[in-house]
């Protein structure tokens, strides 16, 4: 849905993955890509950021080192503390 540019209806499915299962990476960094598709900045570094906390729970080194250049990414080009 990302490359059809439909992030609000991705939002919502990604959204529902995360309600049946709470420790999906895959549908938080989808989801924060999501957000940032949107415009909304907050949310997909705290998206970006359970993302890291679960690939590093899980041991799961590919997700952990694709979140961590997002992560650094976004804050190199947002100054923190600010709003999406």
């Amino acid at each position: 849905m990302f490359r059809l540019g439909k992030h609000a209806a991705a939002l919502a499915d990604l959204n529902a993955a995360i309600r049946l299962q709470s420790d999906f990476i895959n549908a938080y960094v989808n989801r924060g890509v999501a957000q940032l598709g949107l415009g909304n900045i907050d949310e997909a570094k705290l998206d970006f950021q359970t993302a890291l906390e679960l690939a590093e729970h899980q041991e799961n080194d590919n997700f952990k080192t694709y979140v961590e250049k997002r992560l650094q990414e976004l804050n190199a080009v947002t100054p923190q503390g600010r709003k999406g």
